[in-house]
């Protein structure tokens, strides 16, 4: 009796208010590997800014952004890092946690609190490639035209 108070309870519960779709993974490497750029997608760029209805999630949307244009800085701004095994520790960690919660987690809320564990070393990877000096010249000679 208590196997199927168990089951009805479980049964029972109502659907997720952001579930995603996401593609269906077969037991083989070629399925994975075809889910992946979905995968990361989902866990690189949800939740859009105008999909955060609730407070929670507005930051996660603005780390999206933020990431977004770190991305275009290092393509205006680009270095080599100087600690080469901190970057690629930084870059495999957060690679291998982004794509199996992207493969794994169908609700934008679980998927949120999973890539939140990736997020500072991708985030210091990427920093690493940034050229700081040169951006920082250039925010500075900005203030001098414009305030002059």
């Amino acid at each position: 009796k208590y196997k199927d108070h168990a089951y009805q309870l479980f049964s029972d519960r109502p659907p997720s208010g952001s579930l995603m779709e996401a593609d269906f993974l077969e037991p083989r490497f070629s399925s994975i590997l075809k889910a992946l750029p979905g995968a990361f997608y989902r866990t690189l760029f949800r939740p859009y800014l105008w999909e955060a209805k609730k407070p929670l999630f507005i930051f996660p949307a603005l780390e999206n952004i933020f990431f977004i244009l770190i991305v275009i800085l290092i393509f205006i701004y680009p270095q080599t890092p100087s600690h080469a095994s901190l970057f690629g520790f930084c870059l495999v960690f957060s690679i291998l946690l982004i794509a199996v919660a992207g493969l794994t987690t169908p609700v934008l809320g679980a998927l949120v609190r999973y890539r939140s564990l990736a997020l500072p070393f991708l985030f210091l990877g990427l920093l690493m490639l940034l050229d700081l000096n040169k951006l920082m010249s250039r925010l500075q000679k900005g203030k001098t035209v414009s305030g002059g």
